[in-house]
């Protein structure tokens, strides 16, 4: 993840928000350390993932009738 140059994220939405899989993945990928980290100082966040030059999101919302 560290060496990515693009992301893509492809999900439907469930009641407006992530699938739960994709939330627990959220949750440990996008955590401290990992894709940022906070200054000893208490200042501005310190990015984590340097490489990433662009990230694409495609979701879906609604049923069939």
């Amino acid at each position: 993840m560290k060496t990515s140059e693009s992301l893509v994220l492809i999900f439907p939405t469930w009641w407006f928000g992530f699938p739960a899989i994709l939330k627990g993945w959220f949750d440990r990928v996008w955590a401290p350390v990992h894709a940022y980290d906070h200054a000893s100082d208490f200042g501005p966040i310190k990015q984590g993932l340097d490489n990433l030059k662009e990230m694409k999101v495609v979701t879906t919302l609604g049923s069939s009738w």
